[in-house]
Order: structure tokens, then C-alpha cells, then sequence
């Protein structure tokens, strides 16, 4: 088939760099290979002068990419009624962001609070359609792909020509429906909850001409629901220079690693878990300390370290695959929401075992005990940590399974050329 040099806008939630997330790592890895193949725009919401400055620093990687801003800095500065309503929803989610912190470290059990993003559709402001408007007037896009279900409904404002994609990162209703598990929620109210969701993200997605999902199950579940779109699945991948080089698959380990920011709940609920239901253990029988990389607020850390021996937070650490060295990643994850987990992924590519769960190792294309060790349960997961820190055979069975899956399936180089032949098939028609 041949390839064409396409216009290509990503309407997306924030600049993809630094890499200190997985959905900005999802989109860095496709526009950083593909962006002498294609002509890419970015559309990225801007609350703060960190923004631009990240900007500024992605522009000098990506000479040949531009990325326009929603400005909401300006209107706020301005003192525009946007500008208000903008300090009105950044007030709002401080108190949020306060109930959470009750909830999670105070012992708070009303849950409740934390089901606001069971409403993910509510309308865009005027500012962000207002510069999705104006970059869509300046060039005639072969493509416009949305990321998020947040972004789903922008659909009706997007112009007629361009070929529309939804880049499935993440469900929210499979989000809701393991966080109602999780928290033991009334079953029906749960349903009604997961079912609302997911009623109104197809309904959205059926409105656009293809959809992007990062693993085959999520492939399969659309087909299942007669999707009106074509399905690609289109993984993405390991950065080409952040895969180990020559790795030893006979090194033993000696620390434990949980990589995840505060922001993301799910990241919170798991070292929750995992801290007041295992680590206790493996700390009193191994000594093993538990590194805690990613931004995380100084009352989550006076909250954990006061109740759990053995741990130390890292904060954002500069040569992630140095620190990953003689570690075994556990990724205790119990909401999901579909996508892959990056930080799974990141480590088998620096030949580091890793114990997730089954929702951590949704999507990736290996299998527990060769690829990666699942576990589901408080004692398996003590379990499998165990074998790896005692049986070499297991580790080194594990590491260099998982080293070559990445190598084999999820490098930059092939997820970006598989995206690259997704992008001329749909133009082609």
C-alpha cells in the first residue's frame, strides 16, 4: 500500500512530555517515530506556565510537529468569565481532590465522593472549542484522532472531511465497574452505574470512522457490541532506546519497585492494598525495601510511612532503567479500564520480573508464570514475589520470556509501523 504523507491533528489532555505517565508514553512513542512519515498537530488543554515550558522542550525533539494550546492561563489572567469559570472548576477540584484525601488516608468510608468521573461526558468549555475551531480553519486534516473518553463528544464539532479516530487508551465503565468491586458498592446500583457509561461511550464512539484500541481484548469486546467503526488493534510501545541492550537474565534481585503517580486512583488504591495486606510480610521474611517512584503529596507519604516498615519514596527518578536494575516490579493494580500498563511493559524491557494481577496484565500478550507472574490473591501475590526472590530458575525463566516478548511485540519500531499501515488504510477509501 502505498504511504501517503498525511495532515494528522491529536486531540489529547495534556503535552506528552516528560514521559511520566502512560498515556502520554502511549502517544509520545507513535508521533516520536512516525513524525517524518506524517504532518503532526497536537491540540493540548494549557492550565499552567509548566505546560509551556514542556511544550517548548517537546518542540526542540519534534522540530517537524506543532502543538497548539487551549489556553485557559490567559482567560484566568484576563479575569474573562472564562476566566472565572475556570477558577470555579480549579476551586472545585481542590475540594475534590481534599474529600479524596480524607478517603483514602483518613479512613473515610463514604466512597461516594469518588464517583464523580462516573460522569465523563459533560461538555468542553468555550476555550478549548473555541482552539479546536480555529486549528481545524487553518489545515484541511486527512485525520483527526481523539484520545480519552473524556473527549469523546467533541465528535459533533469536528469538521465533515477528515477521517475521525478514537484512540481507545482507557474504558471508563470498565474503570467504574472495578472500582464498585473494589469498594464493595451495591451490586445494582454498580450496574447501573457501569451500564450508564457504557451506553453513552459507544453511543459517541459509534460517531466516528475507526477506533484505535491498544490490545486484541478490547478488539474483541467492540466487534461483540456491534461497533459501527472499524476496529484496528494497535499497541503501542517500549521507546526503541529504553529497551535494555544486552541484558543479563541471571541477575538477582534485591529491591522491590511500585512506579505510579498519586494523581491516578488506581495507582493509589493498589499500594493501598498491597501495603496493608502483603508487604509486611515479604519486608519481615526478605528485608526487601519498597522503592516508590512518581509524584506523590507529602501527606500520602507521612501516611504510608507511618504505617508501613520497609518502604522509601523516589520521587521522579532521571535514569529509570538504571534504578529498575536488580528490582522486581510489582504492579498491584485492581482497577483497570482496559489499554495496557506501561509500567509492565517497562519493566520486561529492562529483563526485570514483575507480579502483577490479572487486571495489571490485561491486554499484553504473555502468560503468567512465562511472561510475568499473576496473582490475584494476598497470598499468591506474597507467593510469587517469594519464588522470584528464591528460585533463580523462575526468575530467569520470567525475565528473558518477557525481555523477548517486548522485543518481539512491543517496540517502538513495530507498534508505530503497524499504526503508520492503520492510518494509510483508512485514508485510502
Amino acid at each position: 500500500m502505498e504511504n501517503k504523507r498525511l495532515k494528522i491533528l491529536i486531540v489529547t489532555d495534556s503535552v506528552p512530555y516528560p514521559l511520566d505517565r502512560g498515556g502520554k508514553i502511549c502517544l509520545f512513542n507513535f508521533v516520536d517515530f512516525l513524525n517524518t512519515t506524517h504532518y503532526f498537530t497536537l491540540l493540548v488543554p494549557c492550565y499552567s506556565p509548566e505546560t509551556k515550558e514542556h511544550s517548548k522542550k517537546l518542540k526542540k525533539l519534534w522540530p517537524n510537529v506543532s502543538i497548539e494550546m487551549a489556553d485557559f492561563t490567559t482567560a484566568e489572567e484576563n479575569g474573562s468569565g472564562s476566566g472565572f469559570f475556570i477558577r470555579l472548576l480549579q476551586f472545585s477540584r481542590r475540594k475534590i481532590d481534599s474529600l479524596l484525601n480524607k478517603i483514602v488516608y483518613k479512613g473515610d468510608k463514604n466512597y461516594q465522593n469518588k464517583l464523580d468521573f462516573t460522569t465523563p461526558f459533560r461538555p468542553h468549555s468555550e476555550i478549548f472549542l473555541t482552539a479546536l475551531k480555529k486549528v481545524c480553519q487553518t489545515t484541511n486534516f486527512d485525520i483527526i484522532q481523539v484520545q480519552y473518553p473524556r473527549n469523546l463528544n467533541i465528535i459533533s464539532a469536528l469538521p465533515l472531511k477528515p477521517k475521525k479516530i478514537f484512540e481507545q487508551i482507557e474504558s471508563q465503565f470498565d474503570v467504574i465497574k472495578d472500582f464498585a468491586k473494589t469498594k464493595n458498592l451495591d451490586p445494582d446500583y454498580a450496574n447501573y452505574l457501569v451500564k450508564n457509561s457504557e451506553i453513552l461511550e459507544n453511543a459517541f464512539i459509534n460517531q466516528y470512522d475507526a477506533v484505535f484500541t491498544l490490545n486484541k481484548m478490547d478488539t474483541v469486546y467492540f466487534n461483540s457490541k456491534s461497533i459501527t467503526p472499524k476496529v484496528f488493534t494497535s499497541p503501542f510501545g517500549v521507546l526503541n532506546n529504553d529497551i535494555l541492550k544486552a541484558p543479563s537474565f541471571s541477575v538477582k534481585p534485591k529491591k522491590l519497585v511500585f512506579s505510579g503517580n498519586e494523581a491516578h486512583y488506581p495507582n493509589v488504591d493498589a499500594l493501598q492494598w498491597y501495603l496493608e495486606k502483603i508487604h509486611k510480610n515479604i519486608f519481615e521474611k526478605h528485608k526487601f525495601i519498597l522503592h516508590i517512584t512518581g509524584t506523590w503529596s507529602e501527606e500520602a507519604k507521612t501516611h504510608f510511612k507511618n504505617t508501613s516498615p520497609g518502604i522509601k519514596f523516589e520521587g521522579v527518578v532521571d535514569n529509570y532503567s538504571a534504578f529498575l536494575q536488580e528490582s522486581i516490579m510489582i504492579v498491584p493494580i485492581r482497577i483497570g479500564g482496559g489499554g495496557l500498563r506501561t509500567k509492565i511493559l517497562y519493566a520486561m524491557a529492562n529483563a526485570v520480573p514483575v507480579v502483577t494481577t490479572a487486571i495489571g496484565a490485561f491486554g499484553i500478550e504473555g502468560k503468567s508464570n512465562e511472561h510475568f507472574c499473576v496473582a490475584d490473591s494476598e497470598t499468591d501475590f506474597l507467593n510469587a514475589i517469594s519464588a522470584l526472590i528464591t528460585d533463580t530458575k523462575i526468575s530467569e525463566r520470567v525475565t528473558q520470556n518477557g525481555y523477548d516478548l517486548v522485543c518481539e511485540k512491543y517496540s517502538q519500531s513495530k507498534t508505530s509501523e503497524l499504526r503508520n499501515l492503520y492510518y494509510n488504510e483508512i485514508t485510502s477509501g
